[in-house]
């Protein structure tokens, strides 16, 4: 496994609306190792970022896709968020020489569908992916318009300059961040539910 997904941040727009959206993959960022309080363990943790096609937002002008994210603990168990996301995003279970070397940068550009749902903080709505599925057999694959950011510890690379400020700052925390000035990083499972059977469909990774 070379590399291997938080509430969103809604960036002042209102949130995305409930359903089924078409997406695709345009981020995929190592945010290190962190400590939870919740549940008294540290684990290493991935957010995948996508852009909505269909959703669309004026930043400086410009008419851009919306955008979502999902923060899951790097790790490829067969219990692992991660690995249900992964699952049903494919639409099929990975073989065991999948899992031995599976990289997830192969995500990136990917095509699938989100089910977005919303909760309610401090009076706020907001939204989360919910569910991720893959594109129904013979549908158009959208590609990104934004331009594909990626970034892995293990490639011992810097922060991408457009990564957005508030990804930074969790990257910044991390254990690794601050071991590059010495010390170490622990890495945990996460412990979710089996993964759902799932039938076979075109596989975009």
């Amino acid at each position: 496994m070379s590399f291997m997904v938080s509430a969103p941040k809604n960036e002042g727009f209102e949130p995305l609306s409930e359903g089924v959206h078409v997406a695709v993959c345009y981020g995929l960022y190592d945010l290190g190792t962190h400590y939870s309080q919740k549940w008294e363990k540290s684990s290493r943790q991935v957010l995948v970022c996508w852009e909505i096609p269909a959703e669309r937002c004026e930043i400086q002008g410009e008419d851009l896709p919306r955008a979502i994210s999902k923060k899951v603990t790097l790790s490829l168990h067969p219990k692992s968020g991660l690995y249900k996301l992964l699952v049903a995003w494919r639409g099929k279970p990975f073989t065991q020489a999948e899992l031995s070397g599976f990289d997830l940068k192969n995500v990136l550009g990917a095509a699938c569908q989100l089910q977005v749902l919303h909760y309610d903080k401090d009076g706020e709505q907001k939204h989360y992916v919910e569910g991720v599925m893959a594109l129904p057999r013979g549908a158009a694959k959208p590609k990104a318009e934004n331009s594909l950011q990626y970034f892995c510890f293990d490639d011992s690379g810097d922060i991408p300059e457009n990564t957005p400020e508030w990804i930074a700052n969790i990257i910044k925390e991390s254990a690794e961040w601050k071991g590059r000035m010495g010390g170490g990083a622990p890495v945990a499972d996460d412990d979710d539910d089996p993964p759902p059977d799932l039938s076979d469909q075109d596989i975009p990774f």
